[in-house]
């Protein structure tokens, strides 16, 4: 069992670094990572002990971008998944591999950037963080479900209010 949680835990390493396949292109797969990112340490708390049931305050949110520009904030984060972990600190890896935090630095940087030149994105941010809660999605291919179906969902509205206002007339 515990070999299994082990592998378990390099499998969400490298899920994490997305490894050799590049930077995220779309915006929900970014806001699919920073999702899974965010909720690490409460997802290996789950995996440890799936009958846990984790009240809402003791729950652990890492911040991505407080993770890669606050260092006594990383050390803490650092030192909280230590509690959880398995075989190995996640979060201590991807803070001392200079390629690693680099990338993460990189994805942070994507995020802000995309988060004020977009307001589809900001709208994807802000409306899907509600819905991931909402519908209570765990998995990374549900989580991403989630997001493609938000913005779906503010094309579709865009769409319709431009052609409302526009007095848009196809004939």
């Amino acid at each position: 069992m515990q070999l299994a949680k082990g592998a378990s835990e390099m499998l969400q390493l490298s899920q994490i670094l997305h490894l050799n396949q590049g930077l995220f292109n779309s915006d929900t797969d970014i806001l699919a990572f920073i999702d899974k990112f965010s909720n690490l340490i409460n997802d290996r708390r789950y995996q440890n002990n799936p009958k846990e049931i984790i009240p809402k305050e003791s729950k652990v949110t890492i911040d991505l971008h407080q993770f890669v520009t606050n260092p006594e904030y990383r050390n803490n984060i650092i030192n909280a998944y230590e509690d959880v972990k398995v075989s190995f600190n996640i979060l201590d890896v991807l803070a001392n591999m200079p390629t690693y935090f680099q990338y993460l630095k990189t994805l942070d940087l994507q995020h802000a950037m995309n988060y004020n030149i977009s307001s589809k994105y900001r709208a994807m941010t802000d409306i899907g963080k509600r819905a991931v809660n909402y519908v209570g999605a765990h998995s990374a291919k549900d989580v991403q479900k989630v997001y493609k179906r938000v913005s779906n969902y503010i094309d579709i509205y865009t769409a319709a209010k431009w052609m409302l206002e526009s007095d848009y007339n196809p004939a």
